[in-house]
Order: C-alpha cells, then structure tokens, then sequence
C-alpha cells in the first residue's frame, strides 16, 4: 500500500473516524464489522476502494488474476471462479482458505460467513506450525 494523503491531511480528515469507529471517541460504542453477506448485499466498492469481497466484486478475468498472484493451483481458480461466478461466493472463498492453507477442500466442515472468521480459522491453523 502507499499513502494517497500526507499525514497531516490524514490526521484531519480521517483519524477522527477510525478511533470513533474503534470506541475511543464520540459516545464510545464498539462497531461490529460486517459479515461476508453484509459486505455482499452493500454496494461494491469505487474506484481505490480497498474493501469489498473479491469473489462477489471482482469479475471472473480480475479474480482469476488475483487468485494467480496468490499462487493458487490453475485447477483451484477454475473452481473457485466457477463458484462465484453461480453466486456461491462463500463456497468460492472457503475453497481459497483451504488452497492459501494448503488443506484438503472442506477441511473446515463449513463456509466462511465472517472476515473475523477467516482471520481467527487462520490464525489457528498458524499458531499451530
């Protein structure tokens, strides 16, 4: 990533906002984060936005370039964009945690529904190694 704003610019117009949105101003109240239908259903992202769910946002040629860079298997991006392609982007995103962990397809048992739970299913399996 590379700054869009100087710092001082930043300070001013966004700082404010993440600490009101982390519960350190304003009435102090904690926002839960969005899950993955949430972030589906909203409108996608604009231009330099970096939020979003790829498999539902991202059109089949962007998602197959990102699921490269991320080294995913050729036989993996067929699936998984065939899968969100169909509108089963929590299938297609659960078959991404498996490749980016190298597990066996529906090791976890279920589809990613929540960012918080990618990230703690992902933190899990790194604590372990």
């Amino acid at each position: 990533f590379r700054p869009k704003i100087d710092a001082e610019k930043f300070q001013r117009q966004y700082a404010y906002s993440i600490r009101h949105n982390y519960g350190e101003e304003g009435k102090r109240a904690d926002y839960a984060v969005y899950s993955c239908l949430k972030i589906i259903m909203n409108n996608p992202p604009g231009i330099g936005d970096l939020n979003g769910c790829p498999f539902k946002h991202f059109d089949a040629e962007h998602l197959q370039q990102l699921l490269k860079n991320c080294g995913i298997h050729k036989d993996n991006i067929k699936n998984i964009v065939n899968y969100a392609s169909n509108n089963h982007y929590n299938k297609a995103c659960s078959i991404f945690f498996d490749c980016m962990h190298k597990l066996p397809e529906g090791v976890l048992g279920e589809f990613i529904t929540h960012p918080n739970e990618y990230f703690d299913e992902s933190s899990k399996l790194y604590s372990r190694s």
